[in-house]
């Protein structure tokens, strides 16, 4: 029988032996080991476990689902807003100190539940990445502390305003994070 100058046997109908992308040999199929000099036989029926048929590769992670990237991308600029808004009112207050302006009684307390609620926030944020359930659970409860607080000033200032878009924010967080989803995405 004739051999090609690759000391292979031709293919029926004259076509050159088929080999994968990029000129590789084609591949055996998972679970068949072949032999090689000096290898050791395949244990008695036991295959090696592995991803895509390659030995001992770790199974990638299930990605983030798109709600719950939506609802981390809407956090994290809410976090963002809520640092810029503490750096103003700290500003503020230290501007009104600072010309012994008298500083209202209540903006020390405004100041150090936003500052809590901002830490809750970026903590909530780091557990939701790292897929822990109570993550998702403690962003759920700093949203609707959010709209509550919101729906308040709503009804003390008798205007809208941009509370408006803070509160559609925070309701589309709460429904992309209580989905079914999101809870399997942080219970896995």
């Amino acid at each position: 029988m004739a051999y090609d100058n690759n000391g292979q046997q031709p293919q029926p109908g004259g076509y050159p032996p088929q080999q994968e992308p990029g000129g590789y040999p084609p591949q055996q199929q998972s679970g068949v080991h072949p032999q090689q000099p000096g290898a050791y036989p395949p244990q008695g029926g036991y295959q090696q476990a592995g991803y895509g048929g390659y030995p001992n590769m770790p199974i990638p992670p299930r990605k983030m689902p798109g709600r719950v990237v939506t609802a981390a991308v809407l956090m994290w600029i809410s976090f963002g807003f809520t640092a810029i808004g503490l750096l103003f009112l700290f500003a503020a207050a230290g501007i009104l100190s600072a010309v012994d302006a008298p500083v209202p009684d209540e903006v020390p307390i405004f100041l150090a539940i936003t500052a809590v609620v901002w830490v809750i926030q970026l903590v909530g944020l780091i557990a939701l990445h790292m897929r822990k359930n109570w993550g998702r659970i403690a962003l759920i409860a700093i949203c609707a502390v959010s709209i509550l607080s919101l729906v308040w000033q709503f009804v003390e200032s008798d205007s809208v305003g941009t509370g408006t878009v803070s509160v559609a924010i925070n309701v589309l967080v709460i429904v992309f994070l209580a989905n079914k989803d999101a809870k399997d995405y942080c219970s896995e």
